[in-house]
């Protein structure tokens, strides 16, 4: 999937063994989203149905799709052409779409945004932004670059027409930019931006995407700047606050980006985003009783967010609040039972507090859901060990990886293979990559199965050496690291 959307929340890194319930994404994104609309209403002339439409408007303003959408059929069953409502009802469409990854919604906006065209498209260059969000979005969710690419020419197209207000031709530089930062054209994207913001000062969205341009490629310091120059500009705006604060984090400057996402709770003490960000980097930085108690603020603004009470469970859980962490990831998994890595998540807590049983169906069950998540049959395997049971190597879930052998044999196999006894303790740190990103988390992983094989035998002191090794990688990502931290408290 390709996760270039529009989003608040930073998560956590998907690495081997995933930790909390937002780790299915690798990493923050900043586009705040689309603002189709500038001064829409006053562009548009009178007609016996704009009291509608500025309802409609108002709807859309509020972020509530559905209700714009039925403003908006209600309308064009009185006028069928009228501009406005095609207008607001593709730009409602597309973000619904977007929302929900729903190819047809967005088709259905793109059509919506031509018949607007059609009607007064020469007169308003506004009514081709849904069309050229709509045509970059069925990319993103398609994971298709032509429909892109048409944006891109679509708007090179429409940025000849002469008498163009600066405001307009921004709002079509921004979504060229948009459209050039979804195929890593970085440069040409954020020449777009740049240019977006010359015209329009003002435009917020074009200072923040070319940020997000920049840090997707690697350009750590020009993203930097780029993210200090949105604070500058918009000193006021939480969200840019939340953006370099997330920015920060994400390049291992947590305790930097505490400051920025308490400014942006300063600023608005409802932006709940940024409690959420702030308690992240608060368990980064090894406050989980501060994190928690920004996790709870969070979900008092807004109860209906799954990840977030994953984020709680994590954080009760180094608290060794076991109850409490065990209710915080049922009611994620409640929210979203499809979800696998809710499961597994909710798996953890219950190992982690003993309750083996149960962990072993709720890893059954991620497992079931995602049957990718290999990573999670070495801990199935302890948690079947630990409820007094023996795993059946000879099962097909286990056969299947125990049979394998060198090259064939990837980390987990390794993992497996250990827990069974067919590898030796410095066998399984032999396993561990030569790659140096990856190296660091197989071997948090290594000394913890280690250190637990050793506490069974009753190697108490030789155990907790393995523990501390684990929590020597700081690789605070890990179900492992979090295990060994739990260990030595």
């Amino acid at each position: 999937m390709n996760d270039f959307n529009a989003r608040h929340f930073i998560s956590a890194v998907t690495l081997l063994t995933i930790v909390s319930f937002g780790a299915q994404s690798t990493e923050a994104q900043f586009f705040q989203r689309n603002n189709q609309r500038q001064n829409q209403q006053q562009n548009q002339p009178q007609s016996p149905t704009d009291q509608q439409n500025r309802a409609a408007e108002e709807a859309y303003q509020k972020g509530d799709f559905d209700k714009t959408i039925q403003l908006c059929d209600t309308a064009l069953r009185r006028n069928r052409n009228n501009d406005v409502a095609y207008y607001l009802r593709g730009s409602a469409k597309v973000e619904l779409g977007l929302r929900n990854r729903d190819t047809d919604k967005v088709r259905e906006g793109i059509a919506d945004a031509r018949e607007a065209i059609r009607i007064r498209g020469r007169e308003s260059t506004n009514y081709y932004l849904p069309y050229l969000f709509g045509m970059t979005n069925l990319s993103i969710i398609e994971e298709r670059d032509d429909h892109a690419e048409v944006s891109i020419q679509i708007a090179e197209q429409t940025l000849k027409r002469p008498n163009m207000k600066a405001e307009e031709k921004s709002n079509v530089l921004y979504q060229k930019g948009y459209a050039e930062a979804y195929l890593k054209k970085t440069e040409d994207a954020v020449a777009s931006f740049d240019a977006a913001i010359r015209l329009n000062p003002k435009l917020l969205a074009a200072y923040t995407a070319a940020a997000d341009a920049l840090a997707r490629a690697g350009e750590e310091e020009r993203a930097e700047a780029a993210f200090d120059r949105a604070v500058k500009a918009f000193p006021d705006q939480p969200l840019v606050h939340n953006n370099r604060g997330m920015f920060l984090q994400q390049h291992g400057k947590a305790d930097q980006s505490i400051g920025d996402f308490t400014k942006a709770i300063q600023l608005d003490p409802k932006y709940f985003y940024s409690y959420t960000n702030r308690g992240f980097a608060l368990l980064k930085t090894d406050d989980p009783a501060a994190a928690e108690a920004d996790f709870t603020k969070s979900l008092q603004q807004n109860p209906n967010q799954p990840m977030v009470y994953g984020l709680r469970g994590t954080a009760r859980l180094e608290q060794k609040k076991f109850d409490e962490a065990i209710a915080d990831h049922e009611k994620a998994v409640e929210m979203v039972p499809g979800n696998a890595v809710a499961h597994a998540d909710l798996a953890f807590a219950y190992f982690f507090a003993g309750s083996y049983d149960a962990a072993i169906n709720a890893f059954d069950n991620a497992l079931k859901l995602q049957d990718t998540f290999k990573h999670l049959i070495p801990w199935k395997v302890e948690a079947t060990r630990e409820a007094g049971q023996e795993a059946d190597p000879n099962t097909d879930e286990y056969s299947i990886i125990l049979a394998t052998t060198g090259a064939e044999r990837d980390w987990v196999d390794s993992l497996v293979a250990f827990t069974f006894g067919r590898l030796t303790a410095d066998e399984l740190l032999t396993a561990v990559t030569a790659d140096e990103k990856i190296a660091p988390a197989q071997t948090c992983e290594a000394h913890y199965f280690i250190a637990r094989k050793l506490l069974r035998e009753g190697k108490e002191a030789e155990a907790k050496e393995h523990f501390e090794k684990a929590l020597a990688t700081n690789q605070q990502q890990l179900s492992a690291y979090r295990g060994a931290k739990l260990a030595l408290k």
